[in-house]
């Protein structure tokens, strides 16, 4: 299987890493659970979901009544810190990387 990805990934000019996580994240979305409205990107972020009921429901349970799934609503859904936070409160609760203390000089 890894030769046959990575010999996919050159032909198609692409990372094999890039392949196997498009691969991973087709195989977590059966085509009739796919919803056509929404991107990729959407289908990748909510396949983070680990029980296949939630996440299923989760794709049809748009968020705030809107018609279509955002990358920071599908971030937010997962628990991951969005680009753009848009309550206050979120940007509190957010998952952040660690702090750098670029006052003292390195050793």
């Amino acid at each position: 299987m890894e030769q046959s990805l990575t010999r996919l990934a050159r032909d198609i000019g692409l990372p094999v890493a890039t392949v196997e996580e498009a691969r991973g994240t087709a195989s977590r979305w059966p085509a009739d659970r796919r919803r056509k409205t929404e991107s990729f990107t959407v289908h990748q972020v909510l396949a983070r979901i680990d029980d296949d009921a939630e996440r299923f429901a989760a794709i049809d349970d748009l968020p705030g009544g809107n018609t279509h799934w955002t990358l920071g609503d599908a971030r937010r859904r997962v628990g991951s810190q969005t680009k753009m936070p848009i309550p206050p409160q979120e940007k509190v609760t957010a998952p952040h990387p660690p702090a750098q203390n670029r006052c003292l000089p390195s050793r």
